[in-house]
């Protein structure tokens, strides 16, 4: 058996004064990083984030090959653990799943470099939004989070996938933990300075469907924080009955972030119903990914990507936004309705090639009526 792919969250000690990056780092003085511990580090006096990193990409074809693999990073770490065992296939893909700090897109850009040029890995890298600044935002951010781990793992077999939640946030190790062994994967561990392999084998997390159909009225009605007052017996009965769902204070409730990646999981129960305009081909492909929107706005997702009509000069046309998939061509133009909970898409397009075009197309088709709308039911 050899892993063919890895999913690695990643965290900062590459910057450690002990390890060849942070050294490197330090005499080229890109960036300043304070003494002590795992530090995060911060821009230059005078410049800004984005010119410390373009300052870094610019300098990585000198960045030094480490004398100690147990000198570089966790996840460099990791990786050279699974080779000296004989698990690590040839050419792997590795997916660096990492913060929106400084410090988690500078160590992205690195472990990119260096994973390619040290284990002839091709490298993505998935950035993660946390407000741990924020608790509400927070948990919105975690669910996110929970799901983008799942997107990494989901179609790849665990006998050739490793999963390692090595780095990030405290809250990120633990949390993709959850979603790593609901996807049913162990979790890999390896510390720098120590190069055995640790596996935690991954509890089956499995929800069954007449439980969750139970849990919907109090999930729906939670996605975002209400007055207990505004929830009926059963749905305060629900929240009772499944506390490791929601967060209760005093005086409100609401579906947790776990709660909330439960609700992205399963399309099938708690999808909207959805209305197209007449004339969409309704193709396998098309319906998967506006299901998979639904649910995000189910799930009260604030996505960019699902509001994107503000960066068009676009507003005011009575609940109507515009999506814009980040990684995908999908375009439209879309009203959700969190009382009905139903979702009708006006105008859609798959073309991207031209993206002038496809501003020209959405700005057109904005004003206009939405016209005849099919539902497109569930079979």
């Amino acid at each position: 058996m050899s892993y063919s792919r890895v999913v690695l969250t990643c965290g900062v000690s590459l910057f450690s004064a002990n390890n060849t990056p942070g050294n490197w780092i330090r005499e080229q003085n890109f960036l300043v990083i304070p003494p002590g511990g795992v530090p995060n580090p911060r821009p230059l006096e005078g410049e800004t984030e984005e010119q410390a990193l373009r300052a870094i990409q610019n300098h990585l074809h000198n960045l030094p090959v480490p004398g100690e693999p147990t000198r570089f990073s966790a996840e460099y770490s990791a990786l050279h653990a699974l080779r000296t065992a004989r698990l690590l296939a040839d050419r792997p893909q590795v997916v660096l799943v990492h913060t929106h700090t400084l410090g988690g897109k500078a160590t992205a850009k690195i472990l990119t470099k260096a994973l390619t040029r040290d284990f002839d890995a091709t490298c993505e890298a998935v950035l993660v939004h946390l407000n741990v600044d924020d608790r509400n935002e927070l948990r919105k951010d975690l669910g996110r989070f929970l799901h983008q781990i799942a997107n990494a793992l989901r179609g790849h077999d665990s006998s050739t996938t490793c999963f390692a939640p090595l780095g990030g946030y405290k809250v990120m190790t633990s949390m993709a933990y959850l979603a790593g062994a609901y996807m049913g994967f162990s979790a890999f561990y390896a510390h720098e300075d120590n190069q055995t392999l640790h596996e935690i084998p991954g509890v089956p997390i499995r929800i069954p469907p007449d439980e969750l159909r139970q849990a919907k009225p109090a999930l729906v009605a939670a996605k975002r924080e209400c007055d207990r007052s505004s929830l009926t017996a059963p749905q305060l009965s629900i929240v009772e009955q499944y506390p490791w769902l929601f967060e209760e204070t005093d005086e409100f409730v609401v579906v947790n972030a776990f709660g909330r990646f439960l609700m992205e999981e399963n399309p099938d129960l708690f999808c909207p119903k959805l209305f197209v305009a007449e004339g969409v081909d309704r193709t396998p492909e098309i319906e998967k990914k506006l299901r998979a929107v639904a649910v995000k706005l189910a799930a009260g997702s604030e996505d960019t990507e699902l509001f994107h009509e503000g960066d068009l000069g676009l507003h005011g046309q009575d609940g109507w936004h515009v999506l814009k998939l980040r990684r995908d061509p999908l375009r439209a133009i879309y009203r959700f309705d969190a009382t009905a909970n139903t979702l009708a898409v006006k105008w859609l397009t798959l073309e991207h090639g031209d993206n002038n075009q496809y501003v020209r197309q959405c700005k057109a088709a904005w004003p206009t009526p939405a016209g005849n709308l099919v539902e497109w039911s569930l079979a």
